[in-house]
């Protein structure tokens, strides 16, 4: 894992003021190119292998992370190698009636009748 930190420049664009994405493509093309300064390139790439052994970026938001079996790494290069795009997605929890005892605003939660009392307890 490793990061560079991106100048203001970097990270403008025509309409946001402050663009990350931009700044980081911007960034991973200059350090493929070659044109990053040194320690910016050992930032971004480290010190283990040449750049080109770089095939593929995970790009995503700062707070989502990969988690993910070694097992299943060949089979996602696979599937990159195959064309496929690979996109992050969160686990986003959501309110079940359940989870509450006395609610009264039930309008907020799922409720707990029809397909949606067919629950998997994930517990164990």
């Amino acid at each position: 894992v490793g990061f560079v930190r991106l100048s203001e420049n970097q990270v403008q664009s025509r309409f946001i003021k402050t663009n990350i994405p931009k700044g980081a493509l911007h960034v991973l093309q200059e350090g493929f190119k070659g044109t990053l300064d040194h320690n910016s390139t050992i930032d971004l790439f480290g010190t283990t292998t040449d750049k080109s052994y770089w095939q593929y970026i995970y790009l995503t938001e700062p707070d989502i992370i990969l988690q993910t079996r070694k097992s299943a790494l060949p089979q996602l290069k696979r599937a990159l190698d195959q064309g496929f795009v690979l996109a992050p997605h969160r686990l986003q929890p959501i309110p079940h009636e359940t989870d509450f005892f006395g609610l009264v605003d039930q309008h907020k939660i799922v409720p707990n009748t029809g397909n949606f009392s067919l629950l998997l307890n994930l517990d164990s």
